[in-house]
């Protein structure tokens, strides 16, 4: 970040902008540029409300902001939701664990949403691995603004 600055005034300029330590920040700036890395599908990231001027909806893992801490980056309840439509009685999607074995790791660790979306991935290429009316209705999910409403997303 400000590599040839003296450390205090590192320290001065991101608790200006942040109100959070440089150490604190460069961490934050390296788990999100590893999270970048995993290539996760854009329906396990949260979206954030970022520039108030224009009232876009943005990660934190695509416009950069310290602030948010890396536990609210991911939709876990989207996880959960397909957690619980996987069909564990078949032997494919019990290989990995159980359903609450998955629950218990995401609720301890949230680095486990990686290993979730592997699994995840190779659980989409059958629906045999899926609970009747469980994927098919999911995968039509996505984030819609409403104008004049307080709740600020619906689903379709």
């Amino acid at each position: 970040m400000f590599t040839k600055l003296p450390s205090d005034l590192n320290d001065l300029i991101t608790y200006f902008a942040w109100g959070m330590r440089y150490n604190d920040v460069f961490l934050r700036a390296c788990i999100a540029c590893e999270v970048n890395n995993w290539d996760l599908p854009e329906m396990f990231i949260r979206k954030h409300r970022m520039d108030w001027s224009l009232m876009e909806i943005e990660s934190p893992l695509r416009i950069f902001s310290p602030q948010f801490s890396p536990e609210s980056w991911f939709r876990m309840d989207f996880v959960y939701m397909l957690l619980d439509m996987l069909d564990f009685r078949r032997k494919d999607v019990r290989e990995h664990g159980d359903r609450a074995s998955w629950v218990r790791r995401i609720k301890d660790d949230w680095t486990t949403v990686h290993a979730f979306n592997l699994f995840y991935m190779k659980m989409i290429c059958s629906d045999s691995n899926w609970k009747k009316f469980g994927l098919r209705d999911v995968l039509g999910f996505e984030y819609e603004s409403i104008p004049g409403h307080t709740s600020h997303y619906f689903f379709y």
